[in-house]
Order: C-alpha cells, then structure tokens, then sequence
C-alpha cells in the first residue's frame, strides 16, 4: 500500500512509520522539521526509522501542497502546530498549519482521488468536558486557538468524508 505520512518525523509519526515499514508498506513522509521541537530529535526518528525500511523523505509546509506526491491509497496527516498554551500567542501560525494545511491536504487528496484519509486531533478539542472523554459527548468547546483549530480540521474531515466519498478515521 502506498501512504503519504504527514508529521512523520515527530515522536507519534516516526512510530506510525515504523509500523508502516514493517508492514511493508510504501511510505512518503513529509514533515517541515521546524525548530518548535527540536529538529535533531526528528532527525533522530527518522534515521531510527530507516533501521526498519527504506522510505521517501520530503522537507516541506504541507499548506504549499502536496499534489506532487500523490496519489496515495491512504494519507495519515499527524502534522499539525501543537501546545494549547503557545496558541494563545501566536493563533494565526495555528490556524494556518492546522486549519488551512488541512484543508489544502484533503482538496490534493481528492483532487488525487485518494479514498482514505487518517487524521490526528487531540483531546483539546473538548475542553472542559468531564473525563474520561467521549466523542459522543458534546458540545465540544475548546480553550484555546489549538483546540478550535483541530476541531475545525475535524470537521473539514467529516465533509470530505460526506462530500467526497473519501472514508476517514
């Protein structure tokens, strides 16, 4: 199976590649490596990684597109700006990797005719809500510009996912 991974090189992607390579699947991983976290780290993740199987590495901001790497079967988008705490300050950068990379990721994958879309979103999105957490559970009500760009993201998901026909998780 061929899959564009997105956010690869962070902590959770570069084990999510691991499991794709023993798989035997054919990987595309992109990630920015900004310096948010430490770059070396990723580096790091992603020579672990390579012990495991070969794989494509593309460095890039995925709100420039990434039509140029499809199609894939499946495209897993973990890449996003994280840390409730520093969106408050810089919500723009959120919105902009979060909200708008999204978006310009699930028009590329339509346009590619990708049919299955995996996507992270974080716990942040529900805010105050009791926990254990449930999705079921509404309304969700984030704190902080992360939270409500994830949400956001989620839906643009479940519209492509409606719209689109492209099955999502």
């Amino acid at each position: 199976m061929k899959v564009l991974l997105t956010g690869g090189a962070g902590f959770i992607g570069s084990h999510v590649l691991e499991r794709l390579l023993t798989r035997g699947d054919e990987v595309v991983v992109v990630d920015q490596l900004t310096d948010y976290y430490d770059p070396a780290l990723k580096r790091a993740n992603l020579d672990a990684a390579r012990k495991v199987g070969a794989f494509t590495f593309v460095q890039r901001d995925i709100v420039s597109g990434l039509r140029d790497l499809l199609p894939a079967d499946v495209v897993v988008h973990l890449a996003a700006r994280a840390n409730a705490r520093v969106s408050l300050d810089e919500p723009e950068i959120y919105h902009r990797v979060n909200v708008d990379g999204t978006l310009r990721l699930l028009e590329d994958a339509r346009d590619a005719g990708v049919k299955r879309f995996v996507f992270a979103s974080s716990s942040s999105v529900y805010g105050n809500a009791p926990v254990p957490f449930r999705e079921e559970a509404g309304p969700l009500e984030p704190l902080a510009p992360y939270g409500a760009t994830k949400l956001i993201a989620e839906n643009y998901v479940h519209v492509y996912a409606r719209i689109h026909g492209i099955r999502s998780t």
